[in-house]
């Protein structure tokens, strides 16, 4: 009996270290994401479409789990400034 709750116990604080090292790992994820978002300008220019791209696909690329570490005002200023290129360059387009 007591070889078995010694199993049992190995098994949870192996899991527990496994949890903990994924948490950390999607943790430094949406960290790594969430600085490109942050180091996107206020005021969007075409100049600024291959940083706004980067930042895209960085996100797109996250875990359900890790989307949801990165802060939503960092989420709205992406998909701001993901809008605010298209917009532009349709503007272009037209002229």
């Amino acid at each position: 009996m007591a070889e078995s709750n010694q199993t049992k116990l190995t098994g949870a604080v192996s899991k527990i270290a496994e949890l903990k090292a994924t948490a950390e790992r999607d943790q430094a994820a949406a960290e790594e994401v969430t600085a490109k978002i942050v180091a996107l300008p206020e005021e969007i220019t075409l100049e600024n479409e291959e940083e706004v791209t980067s930042a895209q696909a960085a996100y797109a690329v996250l875990t359900e789990e890790q989307k949801a570490l990165v802060l939503e005002v960092n989420y709205t200023k992406l998909t701001a400034a993901v809008e605010k290129i298209a917009e532009l360059k349709a503007e272009a387009e037209r002229d």
